[in-house]
């Protein structure tokens, strides 16, 4: 493919994209989703989207919606069974100085920031379509609380099937 050669994507999520195929695309975004509103980067590699993969990674951007809703229902129902989630929490409510815990959850002691409060202020951070190993390509959803003062991630993978295929614990 021409490494000047421009990609374009109509999406409902993210209106109009359009950027160099050499280049790839990293940019943020506010998104409006199940209720809510946050701040996002949308990373589509570079030399990556061709004639082969472009559907797949235009279904990517547009089953954004679906694949959001799954992990958080994820998150919703397995964050006190999950070991990995536990010790997400765990992590975050041991490491993190009580001074920017505190007035982040609204809480005037660490008692108070239950894992229920912490989920609630986990957001999707990052969306990246990425080339795998053998040749197709997934979609990752991080999520985090503020990237002000952690940069740990619990990271969604999902197959061209919006199915959840790894959930891991990175940064």
């Amino acid at each position: 493919m021409a490494e000047n050669k421009e990609i374009t994507f109509e999406t409902a999520m993210f209106d109009n994209l359009a950027f160099a195929y050499s280049e790839g695309l990293f940019k943020t975004y506010t998104i409006q989703t199940q209720g809510r509103e946050f701040s996002c980067d949308l990373n589509i590699f570079d030399n990556f989207v061709n004639d082969e993969n472009y559907d797949l990674v235009l279904r990517f951007l547009e089953g954004m919606p679906v694949m959001y809703k799954k992990a958080r229902a994820e998150i919703n129902a397995n964050y006190q069974t999950n070991e990995l989630m536990k010790f997400f929490i765990q992590f975050h409510l041991e490491e993190l100085d009580e001074k920017y815990l505190l007035p982040y959850f609204e809480a005037k002691s660490l008692a108070e920031i239950t894992p229920e409060r912490f989920i609630d202020k986990l957001e999707m951070r990052t969306i990246s379509i990425a080339p795998t190993k053998d040749g197709s390509c997934d979609c990752t959803l991080d999520f985090s609380i503020d990237p002000e003062f952690s940069d740990e991630l619990l990271v969604f993978r999902f197959d061209k099937n919006f199915e959840i295929y790894n959930i891991s614990f990175e940064s």
